[in-house]
């Protein structure tokens, strides 16, 4: 049963996102069945042919950073090509990950091969993670009750991608994607490098 903190960060996602009336929220479960993810799948949004996805309660589970807690909570949004039954597994591998590993999500961080298993014909293998650009307004880092709530986006990305941020840097990576006007939400595109 979702707790009423993880209630109201659904709604202001729902809302957020365009209050669908064909958004559902499904739970996950990792390969052994011990940890759960509640997924929001909002089809249409943020465009027609699209499909937002975003944790519900990955900000129950802490972040650290130097062996110390951080003190801001994280939920995941991604999007992807409407009909991709897999995405959601995408992002909640990436919230099984961050649950189990502590590790610290933040803007400019990748993290490597989460989508192999799923979009194996596909050049997009790993997860890059920046500011929810187009929710910036709606949703800002909020303090609810007993935790403190901050949005990523996570960007499929290709690895030559990935080696360019490694390279250059991730603001020179989204100059780049914003100069060559990819379209990060599509999961066909080709790699601006």
């Amino acid at each position: 049963m979702p707790s009423n903190q993880n209630k109201m960060i659904a709604k202001l996602m729902h809302s957020a996102f365009g209050d669908k009336p064909n958004a559902r929220v499904v739970e996950y479960l990792d390969d052994d069945e011990s940890l759960r993810i509640p997924i929001l799948i909002c089809p249409d949004s943020p465009l027609e042919n699209f499909t937002t996805c975003a944790t519900i309660g990955l900000s129950d589970y802490p972040m650290y950073q130097n062996n110390r807690e951080f003190p801001s909570r994280l939920e995941i949004i991604s999007v992807g090509n409407t009909g991709l039954e897999w995405f959601p597994n995408v992002v909640s591998t990436a919230a099984f990950y961050i649950m189990q590993n502590r590790w610290l999500c933040h803007p400019g961080g990748t993290l490597l091969n989460v989508l192999n298993d799923y979009a194996l014909n596909l050049d997009l293998i790993h997860l890059y993670f920046t500011s929810p650009f187009l929710w910036q307004e709606e949703l800002k880092t909020l303090q609810i009750e007993t935790k403190m709530v901050s949005w990523l986006l996570a960007i499929p990305i290709t690895d030559a991608e990935y080696k360019y941020i490694k390279d250059y840097g991730d603001e020179k990576f989204e100059d780049l994607l914003e100069k060559s006007e990819i379209d990060v939400f599509d999961m066909n595109r080709h790699s601006a490098i």
